[in-house]
């Protein structure tokens, strides 16, 4: 009858996080508690292009007087709006007090949608906002872009791998971009990519009757910084030497209130008797330095369950760094390694399905009843996984195969 939310929290005995260790596998949980909340220099970019007309333009007037309330006076923003051309609200950041708040909420509701989409431009006006606030508060304020649109670029540069090249210029590391894709239709796959080049991530927002939720729960997300510029590190007690192989990401750019950052690794020898973890970055009120000998043998996890989770990470990574790529040669190695993975670990991914069988039907197992679909359908490619009873992940089929797969499989006997 709606949304059903379940929420949890473990008790984190060290401040630097909990390690699990099983064989020659490690993973690392960093998620410290009282940290206080970091100010933000924050410009929402806001497409009012035509096609943003209706019930998205609505939406994002309704979710903006939401979030404009939910920033702190010690924070500083500022609005960008475009569609051919871009518009500031105003000529430099704001402090975030109730007038200001109000201000901006009357030229929200004010906005109108019109004309095309330059996306390229808009990004550049909303980082050159954010330069001076760069060198008078880099250290002590989490900097973000936050991008809202529903289409194609339209206007300005066009092509999508200019605008990402010219977006990585233009914020050259300093500030995050969090882009989020009105409707059916945006071009998901650019935003995604963008957004991953510079720090941020991207969400899908469905122009249902909860857009407005769906947009200040992406706002949720973000709302609360607590660390930027972190940077996490493993080696051996009075080792400094010892390395560790495969590790999953390590560097972030934002860490925020309610989030976890979890790394994953393996020794490529034996496993070490104990693990020096270090975790570095930009808090409120100064740099921070977190240190940990771990002893390793009191750490052990259920069998299996530690290298699931490393197999699993990487496999995330591998489809970031694949979206990021610039030559097509890296990026079908990094999708092979990935697919590869996700076949051994039978690991749902955009790369894979999964196909779910009864055990039996008229007398015959599962693997045969998969055998008479191969021989209707043909085979969905080399180096395809073998099936048996129940389920397990495969190599992609087109759609309408594994539906009918699915339809073969429940009717009755």
């Amino acid at each position: 009858m709606g949304d059903f939310v379940v929420q949890y929290d473990v008790i984190r005995q060290q401040q630097i996080g909990f390690i699990q260790v099983y064989g020659d596998y490690f993973v690392h949980y960093f998620a410290p508690t009282g940290l206080p909340v970091m100010p933000k220099n924050v410009i929402f970019v806001i497409d009012v292009s035509g096609s943003m007309s209706g019930d998205k333009i609505r939406q994002t007037k309704e979710a903006m007087t939401v979030i404009l309330d939910e920033l702190r006076e010690m924070d500083f923003f500022n609005i960008v709006t475009f569609s051919s051309r871009t518009k500031r609200w105003k000529s430099e950041l704001q402090v975030a007090n109730q007038e200001n708040i109000r201000a901006a909420d009357t030229y929200v509701t004010s906005m109108a949608a019109h004309g095309g989409t330059n996306i390229n431009d808009a990004i550049l006006e909303a980082s050159v906002l954010l330069d001076p606030e760069l060198r008078s508060r880099h250290d002590s304020h989490a900097s973000m872009i936050v991008l809202l649109t529903d289409g194609q670029p339209t206007g300005g540069v066009t092509n999508t791998n200019h605008i990402i090249a010219n977006a990585r210029d233009f914020l050259a590391g300093n500030h995050a971009l969090f882009c989020l894709g009105f409707g059916y239709d945006v071009s998901f796959e650019f935003l995604e990519r963008l957004a991953l080049q510079n720090g941020g991530f991207a969400r899908r927002i469905y122009p249902d009757d909860d857009g407005e939720l769906q947009l200040t729960s992406f706002f949720d997300e973000v709302a609360k910084p607590l660390m930027i510029d972190v940077n996490m590190g493993y080696s051996q007690a009075g080792n400094p030497a010892l390395q560790v192989a495969d590790v999953t990401q390590t560097a972030f750019s934002n860490y925020f209130n309610g989030s976890e950052v979890v790394v994953a690794g393996r020794f490529p020898g034996a496993p070490p008797s104990n693990l020096h973890v270090t975790v570095t970055g930009n808090g409120a009120q100064d740099a921070l330095s977190l240190v940990e000998d771990f002893q390793l043998a009191s750490l052990a996890a259920p069998e299996g369950f530690v290298e699931r989770i490393w197999a699993y990470l990487t496999i995330k990574d591998l489809l970031k760094k694949e979206r990021t790529a610039t030559e097509e040669e890296q990026q079908n190695k990094l999708k092979e390694r990935a697919l590869d993975m996700s076949l051994e670990y039978n690991f749902v991914t955009p790369l894979t399905s999964m196909v779910v069988l009864q055990n039996k039907r008229r007398g015959r197992p599962a693997n045969k009843m998969f055998d008479d679909l191969v021989q209707s359908f043909g085979s969905p490619g080399s180096g395809f996984g073998s099936f048996g009873s129940g389920a397990t992940s495969c190599r992609p089929w087109p759609f309408w195969v594994v539906a009918s797969a699915i339809v073969y499989a429940l009717l009755p006997p």
